[in-house]
């Protein structure tokens, strides 16, 4: 993908990632303090999660966007969070 596609695209860009830092920091904060076994099961579930969303979400078409405004900036936000969790509980990227 070349770079200027994603500089354009930097609203977006940013907004996601202010949500994934601070969704990062609190998913690392969770993943020290949970029992090694009980860890272990929420990196389970959120590998067959994530699967399934692969699974299921492959034909998906992009059409009009769901929400615009700040409605969108808000739901990129908590989108952002989210995959900041996520990672952070996987261990990815050395969370």
């Amino acid at each position: 993908m070349p770079f200027g596609l994603i500089a354009a695209h930097w609203p977006i860009v940013l907004n996601l990632l202010a949500g994934s830092l601070l969704g990062a920091w609190v998913g690392a904060g969770w993943a020290t303090r949970l029992k090694s076994e009980t860890l272990y099961r929420v990196i389970a579930v959120l590998l067959v999660a994530i699967a399934g969303v692969l699974v299921f979400g492959h034909d998906a078409s992009m059409g009009q966007p769901l929400l615009v405004g700040a409605a969108q900036l808000v739901a990129g936000i908590i989108a952002g969070f989210v995959i900041g969790v996520v990672a952070s509980l996987l261990g990815v990227a050395g969370g």
